[in-house]
């Protein structure tokens, strides 16, 4: 969630879990094909709310140092452009879960202040 008034930018993410993360957009072409592209710089308008759901954004995380474990917790770190780099505790669901960002403890909301 991005509550200034200026357009930011997402440009990386790290994890100490996982020796690389991505951001990924999946989408379904017209003959219902699953396509999967990775997304460098992904676009927050002032104002706006950008929504990471299962079938659309997505970090992937690859090269895990350890087996995930549901109910487990790891930190994810977010670089933009304008806030710099955030910090996220995100919690390990279900394959398959309906898990949201109600379930993730993920306040990503910034401003330009302090």
């Amino acid at each position: 969630e991005n509550g200034t008034g200026d357009d930011d930018v997402l440009t990386g993410a790290s994890s100490p879990i996982a020796e690389h993360v991505t951001i990924h957009r999946s989408t379904v072409d017209s003959k219902g094909l699953s396509t999967m592209k990775p997304v460098a710089r992904l676009k927050i308008p002032a104002r706006s709310r950008v929504t990471f759901a299962p079938g659309g954004l997505h970090v992937m995380l690859t090269g895990l140092r350890h087996r995930l474990v549901v109910g487990q917790t790891f930190t994810l770190k977010l670089t933009f452009d304008q806030a710099g780099t955030r910090s996220a505790a995100v919690t390990v669901v279900k394959p398959g879960s309906a898990g949201s960002s109600e379930d993730m403890d993920m306040d990503m909301e910034h401003d330009h202040e302090g």
